[in-house]
């Protein structure tokens, strides 16, 4: 394999690795809060929680492994 398209695989495989796992936390994490407010996601929409909140904080990792994937 082309040594670029090598080290091109690999960011790729990193990039979606760090996506998956973004997602899993802040899935996790909506979960738990609806746990506690069931009416937290009655339509399947997503909140990004308030400024500083865990909730925004894995919305902008998982937003931001979106853009580097």
């Amino acid at each position: 394999m082309n040594p670029d398209a090598a080290t091109a695989r690999r960011a790729l495989i990193r990039a979606y690795r760090a996506y998956l796992e973004a997602e899993e936390d802040l899935e996790r994490a909506l979960e738990d809060a609806a746990a506690v407010v069931p009416e937290l996601r009655p339509h399947g929409l997503r909140p990004i929680g308030a400024p500083g909140s865990r909730i925004r904080r894995l919305t902008e990792v998982r937003s931001h492994s979106v853009e580097v994937l």
